[in-house]
């Protein structure tokens, strides 16, 4: 009877330890630990959370572009309102309820709530299409309003419409309009630049009101406005406007279209 002994050249098969036995060390099945879930949950937290820092400014810096274009629009859109009515502007005084005479351009910046008024006209003088209106602007409260008076004549201190144009309400807005400012150009009594060939503008002479206080004596022809807007954020933007002063230029101009 030959006895068996172990070859001790052979191969002996082992367990495999990476599986589980039944007395054995528990193996692994091929998932993540714990530790590996945490890790990856914060990177995961923290790559979204600098996404969302990243798509939170694009947004912001999209809503300020949007707002500063509002703004800019509101700010364009009043000053081309303003050069249509001084462009418009019709030399007529009007009257007051007490019938006294009013200039057909006024404005005091002494007064409790000043406003600048005026007459234009949106048609052709003279003929049915002349339709002569007061209108006015007034800031209130950080917002420009365009006035309008359905009678040109005994209509009253109030107007019967009021239409914003511009501005906001809020002080930390940058279309808040904190001041406005009015400077009157005008020649020189007895000067006339376009005349006498002079365009180096020595003849004209400026204002802060108009019309100006008769102790001043005789005053030459208003010829130019200049607005400037004060904005919430100290900026300033002025414009200049050309006035359309007498109702011969209205005439002539009116001939010319």
């Amino acid at each position: 009877m030959n006895n068996l002994q172990p070859d001790p050249t052979a191969r002996v098969a082992r367990p495999n330890m990476l599986y589980a036995g039944a007395k054995g060390t528990p193996g692994r099945h091929g998932g993540f630990t714990l530790l590996e879930l945490l890790v990856a949950v914060a990177i995961f937290a923290l790559v979204s959370a600098m996404a969302y820092g990243g798509l939170q400014t694009v947004l912001e810096t999209r809503n300020r572009v949007q707002a500063e274009g509002q703004r800019l629009g509101e700010l364009q859109l009043a000053f081309g309102v303003m050069r249509r009515d001084f462009t418009q502007h019709l030399q007529r005084d009007w009257y007051d309820d007490w019938g006294d005479s009013r200039p057909s351009i006024g404005y005091d910046p002494l007064d409790a709530e000043p406003r600048l008024e005026l007459i234009n006209t949106s048609g052709r003088i003279g003929t049915q299409r002349s339709d002569l209106r007061r209108i006015g602007y007034e800031l209130d409260d950080g917002i420009l309003y365009r006035l309008n008076w359905n009678i040109l004549d005994g209509g009253g201190p109030e107007p019967q419409s009021r239409a914003r144009i511009a501005g906001s309400s809020d002080e930390e807005s940058r279309a808040h309009i904190a001041e406005i400012f009015y400077t009157f150009y005008h020649r020189a009594a007895g000067g006339d630049a376009r005349a006498s060939g002079n365009t180096n503008g020595t003849e004209i002479e400026q204002l802060q009101r108009w019309p100006p206080d008769e102790a001043l004596g005789e005053i030459g022809e208003l010829v130019a406005v200049e607005v400037t807007l004060e904005l919430g954020t100290g900026e300033e933007i002025s414009r200049l406007f050309p006035v359309r002063a007498s109702a011969q230029e209205a005439e002539t101009d009116a001939d010319a279209d």
